[in-house]
């Protein structure tokens, strides 16, 4: 049996703002314009390409030994560059 999780008072006030797009888009769209869904996040459904540096830095991430879990706090040598 599953339990239904009632969200809270704050958890309904909230607003997720790139999602408030959809509503006049969706009454443009049935009011026949032509629009790109471009607010959704998916590049590849519109024929943007993955450039291929991100590609490959990420299989050279996938196969590095070290890529467990990191220190809470974040690594030291990026925290430094960046302050």
């Amino acid at each position: 049996m599953k339990t239904k999780i009632k969200a809270s008072r704050r958890a309904m006030g909230m607003n997720y703002a790139i999602r408030e797009v959809t509503v006049p888009a969706a009454a443009a769209k049935k009011a026949g314009k032509d629009l790109l869904d471009l607010n959704i996040g998916d590049p590849n459904k519109w024929d943007f390409e993955t450039p291929e540096y991100f590609k490959a830095t990420l299989r050279a991430a996938v196969d590095e030994t070290d890529n467990g879990y990191g220190d809470s706090q974040g690594n030291l040598d990026l925290r430094e560059a960046i302050v």
